[in-house]
């Protein structure tokens, strides 16, 4: 937004894109609580986010379009 009206240079615009984008990543791994299921017999099953989840929630966080 202030990149197009010209107040600031987009090298500045980047970094700060950027490292909003880590800390989104960083958080979101860090703060990730696996779910499980779990058998009559008490064995449990864990489900850890994978990949394609964290781009799915990272695209939905920034608004990104990914054209194939």
């Amino acid at each position: 937004m202030y990149y197009e009206e010209g107040y600031r240079k987009a090298g500045e615009v980047r970094k700060e894109t950027i490292r909003e984008v880590v800390d989104y990543i960083d958080n979101t791994i860090l703060n990730d609580t696996p779910e499980y299921s779990e058998t009559d017999s008490g064995i449990r099953t864990y489900h850890y986010l994978t990949v394609w989840e964290l781009l799915d929630m990272i695209k939905e966080k920034f608004g990104t379009e990914v054209e194939e």
